[in-house]
């Protein structure tokens, strides 16, 4: 996937994003962007690469 690694991880870790699932083509026609909606009630701080889930209320 041309997805950057932190970002795949970020996104894995919010579960909007699961390998395999987003497709470089559809219906013979290449895919030039995708879309990841999700809302939450759980935020996620970054420092020096290590991802904290921190509750929100």
């Amino acid at each position: 996937a041309k997805i950057n690694p932190r970002t795949r991880a970020l996104l894995a870790g919010m579960g909007v994003y699961q390998e395999g699932i987003a497709k470089q083509q559809v219906n013979s026609k290449d895919v030039t962007a995708h879309i990841y909606e999700y809302t939450t009630q759980v935020g996620m701080t970054i420092k020096n690469d290590v991802v904290s889930l921190v509750p929100k209320q």
